[in-house]
Protein backbone atom coordinates (compact mmCIF):
# COMPACT_ATOMS: atom_id res chain seq x y z
CA UNK A 1 0.00 0.00 0.00
CA UNK A 2 2.83 2.20 1.21
CA UNK A 3 5.12 3.73 -1.33
CA UNK A 4 8.91 3.95 -0.12
CA UNK A 5 10.16 7.18 -1.79
CA UNK A 6 7.19 9.00 -1.80
CA UNK A 7 7.88 11.75 -4.91
CA UNK A 8 5.46 14.33 -3.60
CA UNK A 9 7.06 15.03 -0.33
CA UNK A 10 8.04 18.99 0.42
CA UNK A 11 11.48 19.94 1.73
CA UNK A 12 12.13 23.44 1.25
CA UNK A 13 16.09 24.77 1.86
CA UNK A 14 15.32 27.82 3.82
CA UNK A 15 16.32 29.38 6.65
CA UNK A 16 15.03 27.93 9.68
CA UNK A 17 16.17 31.28 12.07
CA UNK A 18 14.06 33.20 9.46
CA UNK A 19 11.04 30.80 9.46
CA UNK A 20 10.91 30.20 13.19
CA UNK A 21 11.73 33.43 15.05
CA UNK A 22 11.95 37.08 14.45
CA UNK A 23 14.70 37.72 17.39
CA UNK A 24 18.48 37.77 17.57
CA UNK A 25 19.09 33.98 17.21
CA UNK A 26 20.06 31.79 20.11
CA UNK A 27 23.29 29.27 19.68
CA UNK A 28 20.82 26.60 20.05
CA UNK A 29 18.66 27.95 17.20
CA UNK A 30 21.99 28.61 15.10
CA UNK A 31 23.08 24.99 15.39
CA UNK A 32 19.43 23.74 14.28
CA UNK A 33 19.00 26.02 11.76
CA UNK A 34 22.57 24.57 10.21
CA UNK A 35 21.69 21.07 11.08
CA UNK A 36 18.34 22.14 9.36
CA UNK A 37 20.60 22.50 5.66
CA UNK A 38 22.65 19.84 6.17
CA UNK A 39 20.15 17.41 6.30
CA UNK A 40 18.28 19.21 3.55
CA UNK A 41 21.36 18.71 1.41
CA UNK A 42 22.01 14.77 2.30
CA UNK A 43 18.41 14.30 1.82
CA UNK A 44 19.02 15.62 -1.81
CA UNK A 45 21.50 13.38 -2.22
CA UNK A 46 19.34 10.20 -0.89
CA UNK A 47 21.26 9.96 2.49
CA UNK A 48 18.54 9.07 4.46
CA UNK A 49 20.26 7.95 7.48
CA UNK A 50 21.96 11.62 7.67
CA UNK A 51 19.42 13.24 7.07
CA UNK A 52 16.67 11.51 9.51
CA UNK A 53 20.16 12.12 12.34
CA UNK A 54 20.04 15.91 11.41
CA UNK A 55 16.81 16.73 11.26
CA UNK A 56 16.19 14.73 14.60
CA UNK A 57 18.96 17.44 16.05
CA UNK A 58 16.79 20.26 14.47
CA UNK A 59 13.82 19.08 16.19
CA UNK A 60 15.14 18.70 19.59
CA UNK A 61 17.22 21.89 19.52
CA UNK A 62 14.22 24.41 17.86
CA UNK A 63 11.09 22.27 18.76
CA UNK A 64 8.39 24.88 18.19
CA UNK A 65 9.95 25.17 14.32
CA UNK A 66 7.33 23.45 12.33
CA UNK A 67 10.31 23.00 9.26
CA UNK A 68 12.29 20.66 11.34
CA UNK A 69 8.98 18.51 12.28
CA UNK A 70 8.39 18.48 8.65
CA UNK A 71 11.15 17.65 7.41
CA UNK A 72 11.82 14.84 9.96
CA UNK A 73 8.11 13.12 9.64
CA UNK A 74 9.02 13.29 5.56
CA UNK A 75 12.15 10.92 5.90
CA UNK A 76 10.83 9.19 8.28
CA UNK A 77 8.16 8.46 5.82
CA UNK A 78 10.21 7.85 3.06
CA UNK A 79 11.79 4.89 5.37
CA UNK A 80 8.86 3.48 5.31
CA UNK A 81 8.06 4.45 9.26
CA UNK A 82 4.51 5.95 8.49
CA UNK A 83 3.41 6.07 12.02
CA UNK A 84 6.66 8.33 13.35
CA UNK A 85 6.23 10.09 10.17
CA UNK A 86 2.83 10.77 10.72
CA UNK A 87 3.34 12.01 14.23
CA UNK A 88 5.84 14.89 13.32
CA UNK A 89 3.99 16.10 10.30
CA UNK A 90 0.94 16.35 12.44
CA UNK A 91 3.34 18.02 15.05
CA UNK A 92 4.37 20.41 12.11
CA UNK A 93 0.64 21.22 11.36
CA UNK A 94 -0.28 21.89 14.72
CA UNK A 95 2.26 24.19 15.25
CA UNK A 96 1.85 26.49 11.84
CA UNK A 97 -1.89 25.20 10.55
CA UNK A 98 -1.33 27.59 7.70
CA UNK A 99 1.65 26.10 6.33
CA UNK A 100 0.99 24.41 2.75
CA UNK A 101 3.87 22.07 2.74
CA UNK A 102 3.09 20.46 5.69
CA UNK A 103 -0.69 20.43 5.01
CA UNK A 104 0.18 18.77 0.91
CA UNK A 105 2.82 16.46 3.15
CA UNK A 106 0.03 15.39 5.88
CA UNK A 107 -2.57 14.96 3.27
CA UNK A 108 -0.65 12.65 1.14
CA UNK A 109 0.97 10.80 3.65
CA UNK A 110 -2.86 10.05 5.17
CA UNK A 111 -4.31 9.72 1.36
CA UNK A 112 -1.84 6.52 0.90
CA UNK A 113 -1.87 5.06 4.76
CA UNK A 114 -5.56 4.98 3.89
CA UNK A 115 -7.22 7.49 6.07
CA UNK A 116 -9.14 9.44 3.44
CA UNK A 117 -11.37 11.17 5.83
CA UNK A 118 -8.35 13.09 7.31
CA UNK A 119 -7.24 13.68 3.93
CA UNK A 120 -9.90 15.22 2.60
CA UNK A 121 -10.21 18.61 4.63
CA UNK A 122 -6.74 19.13 4.44
CA UNK A 123 -6.81 18.79 0.05
CA UNK A 124 -9.36 20.64 0.41
CA UNK A 125 -7.90 23.86 1.57
CA UNK A 126 -5.35 23.54 -0.05
CA UNK A 127 -7.51 23.04 -3.11
CA UNK A 128 -9.17 26.61 -2.11
CA UNK A 129 -5.35 28.02 -1.71
CA UNK A 130 -4.10 26.86 -5.13
CA UNK A 131 -7.69 29.03 -6.89
CA UNK A 132 -6.59 31.62 -5.23
CA UNK A 133 -2.85 31.67 -6.12
CA UNK A 134 -3.77 30.72 -9.21
CA UNK A 135 -1.47 27.73 -9.07
CA UNK A 136 -3.49 24.61 -9.87
CA UNK A 137 -2.43 21.04 -7.94
CA UNK A 138 -0.82 18.78 -9.63
CA UNK A 139 -1.79 15.63 -10.97
CA UNK A 140 -0.28 13.17 -8.86
CA UNK A 141 -2.48 15.88 -6.10
CA UNK A 142 -5.56 15.76 -7.52
CA UNK A 143 -5.34 11.92 -8.06
CA UNK A 144 -4.67 11.02 -4.67
CA UNK A 145 -7.78 13.60 -3.57
CA UNK A 146 -9.87 12.22 -5.65
CA UNK A 147 -9.26 8.35 -4.56
CA UNK A 148 -10.18 9.73 -1.27
CA UNK A 149 -12.84 10.85 -2.23
CA UNK A 150 -13.77 7.62 -3.62
CA UNK A 151 -12.97 5.76 -0.44
CA UNK A 152 -15.74 7.78 1.35
CA UNK A 153 -18.10 7.43 -1.07
CA UNK A 154 -18.00 11.01 -2.46
CA UNK A 155 -17.93 9.53 -6.20
CA UNK A 156 -19.49 12.94 -8.14
CA UNK A 157 -16.31 15.17 -6.01
CA UNK A 158 -14.42 12.12 -6.67
CA UNK A 159 -15.28 12.40 -10.65
CA UNK A 160 -14.29 16.06 -10.92
CA UNK A 161 -10.79 15.65 -9.30
CA UNK A 162 -9.86 12.85 -11.22
CA UNK A 163 -10.91 14.87 -14.60
CA UNK A 164 -8.98 17.66 -13.66
CA UNK A 165 -5.83 15.34 -12.81
CA UNK A 166 -6.29 13.89 -16.11
CA UNK A 167 -6.59 17.39 -18.11
CA UNK A 168 -2.72 18.15 -15.87
CA UNK A 169 -1.53 15.08 -17.33
CA UNK A 170 -3.52 14.02 -20.58
CA UNK A 171 -0.96 11.43 -21.71
CA UNK A 172 -0.93 8.97 -18.62
CA UNK A 173 -2.94 6.40 -19.36
CA UNK A 174 -2.94 5.23 -15.68
CA UNK A 175 -5.09 8.43 -14.67
CA UNK A 176 -7.53 7.84 -17.68
CA UNK A 177 -7.91 4.09 -15.94
CA UNK A 178 -9.11 5.85 -12.69
CA UNK A 179 -11.12 8.12 -14.21
CA UNK A 180 -13.01 5.84 -16.10
CA UNK A 181 -13.32 3.16 -13.25
CA UNK A 182 -15.35 6.30 -11.55
CA UNK A 183 -17.42 6.63 -14.40
CA UNK A 184 -18.55 2.96 -14.27
CA UNK A 185 -18.85 2.81 -10.35
CA UNK A 186 -21.91 5.65 -11.51
CA UNK A 187 -22.70 3.45 -14.00
CA UNK A 188 -22.54 6.42 -16.70
CA UNK A 189 -21.10 4.08 -19.27
CA UNK A 190 -20.56 6.07 -22.59
CA UNK A 191 -17.79 8.08 -21.10
CA UNK A 192 -16.55 5.22 -19.02
CA UNK A 193 -16.09 3.33 -22.49
CA UNK A 194 -14.67 6.47 -24.46
CA UNK A 195 -11.87 7.10 -21.49
CA UNK A 196 -10.74 3.53 -21.65
CA UNK A 197 -10.54 3.45 -25.03
CA UNK A 198 -8.31 6.77 -24.28
CA UNK A 199 -6.23 4.75 -21.65
CA UNK A 200 -5.91 1.98 -24.10
CA UNK A 201 -4.87 4.57 -26.70
CA UNK A 202 -2.17 5.99 -24.74
CA UNK A 203 -0.81 2.43 -23.02
CA UNK A 204 -1.69 -0.31 -24.92
CA UNK A 205 -0.12 -2.79 -22.82
CA UNK A 206 -2.23 -1.81 -19.63
CA UNK A 207 -3.75 -4.96 -18.87
CA UNK A 208 -6.36 -3.26 -16.01
CA UNK A 209 -7.53 -0.74 -18.65
CA UNK A 210 -8.25 -3.84 -21.10
CA UNK A 211 -10.21 -5.56 -18.45
CA UNK A 212 -11.93 -2.59 -17.08
CA UNK A 213 -13.02 -2.09 -20.87
CA UNK A 214 -14.60 -5.71 -21.21
CA UNK A 215 -16.57 -4.76 -18.40
CA UNK A 216 -17.74 -1.87 -19.88
CA UNK A 217 -18.72 -3.08 -22.99
CA UNK A 218 -20.19 -6.33 -20.96
CA UNK A 219 -22.84 -3.89 -18.84
CA UNK A 220 -23.68 -2.11 -22.51
CA UNK A 221 -24.64 -5.44 -23.92
CA UNK A 222 -21.87 -4.46 -26.70
CA UNK A 223 -19.50 -6.98 -28.71
CA UNK A 224 -15.88 -7.24 -27.96
CA UNK A 225 -16.04 -7.88 -24.00
CA UNK A 226 -14.65 -10.82 -24.05
CA UNK A 227 -11.49 -10.05 -26.51
CA UNK A 228 -10.77 -7.26 -24.39
CA UNK A 229 -10.39 -9.24 -21.15
CA UNK A 230 -8.62 -12.23 -23.31
CA UNK A 231 -6.24 -9.60 -24.51
CA UNK A 232 -5.94 -8.42 -20.50
CA UNK A 233 -5.28 -12.00 -19.53
CA UNK A 234 -2.39 -12.59 -22.16
CA UNK A 235 -0.47 -9.22 -20.70
CA UNK A 236 -1.12 -9.97 -17.09
CA UNK A 237 -1.71 -13.78 -16.62
CA UNK A 238 -0.50 -14.02 -12.87
CA UNK A 239 -3.04 -11.02 -11.93
CA UNK A 240 -5.39 -12.64 -9.59
CA UNK A 241 -8.42 -10.01 -10.50
CA UNK A 242 -7.48 -10.81 -14.32
CA UNK A 243 -7.18 -14.55 -13.86
CA UNK A 244 -10.36 -14.57 -11.77
CA UNK A 245 -12.08 -12.49 -14.60
CA UNK A 246 -10.88 -14.78 -17.58
CA UNK A 247 -12.01 -17.64 -15.58
CA UNK A 248 -15.48 -16.41 -15.61
CA UNK A 249 -15.41 -15.25 -19.14
CA UNK A 250 -14.49 -18.75 -20.27
CA UNK A 251 -17.29 -20.44 -18.16
CA UNK A 252 -20.05 -17.82 -19.51
CA UNK A 253 -19.17 -18.36 -23.13
CA UNK A 254 -19.77 -22.43 -22.44
CA UNK A 255 -15.71 -23.16 -22.81
CA UNK A 256 -15.68 -25.34 -19.22
CA UNK A 257 -13.03 -27.12 -20.57
CA UNK A 258 -10.65 -24.27 -20.64
CA UNK A 259 -12.17 -22.56 -17.93
CA UNK A 260 -11.19 -25.08 -15.51
CA UNK A 261 -7.57 -24.57 -15.49
CA UNK A 262 -7.77 -20.90 -15.53
CA UNK A 263 -9.85 -20.94 -12.61
CA UNK A 264 -7.42 -23.25 -11.00
CA UNK A 265 -4.99 -20.93 -11.26
CA UNK A 266 -7.32 -18.02 -10.13
CA UNK A 267 -7.92 -20.04 -7.02
CA UNK A 268 -3.98 -20.96 -6.46
CA UNK A 269 -3.26 -17.09 -6.26
CA UNK A 270 -6.25 -16.45 -4.11
CA UNK A 271 -7.01 -19.69 -1.92
CA UNK A 272 -9.13 -17.51 0.11
CA UNK A 273 -11.16 -16.05 -2.12
CA UNK A 274 -14.72 -17.70 -1.91
CA UNK A 275 -15.25 -16.02 -5.91
CA UNK A 276 -12.41 -18.01 -7.27
CA UNK A 277 -13.25 -21.27 -5.14
CA UNK A 278 -17.32 -21.26 -6.23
Amino acid sequence: MHQILPLWLSILMVSLIGAAYAQEASPALRQADADYREGVAALNRNDLETARAKFEAVTRLAPTAELGHTALGSVLVRQGQWSAGTRELEKALAIKPSDSDAQLNLAMVYAEAGAPAKAIPLFAKLEAASVTDHRPLSATVLSAYARSLQATGQLHRALTQMKEAVAQADRNGGLHDELVSLYAMEKDWSPAEHEFREAIGLKDDLAIAHLHLSLVLEAQGKPGGFEECAKAYSMAPGDPLIVLAMGKALAETGRDSEAAPVLEKAVELQPKSAEATY
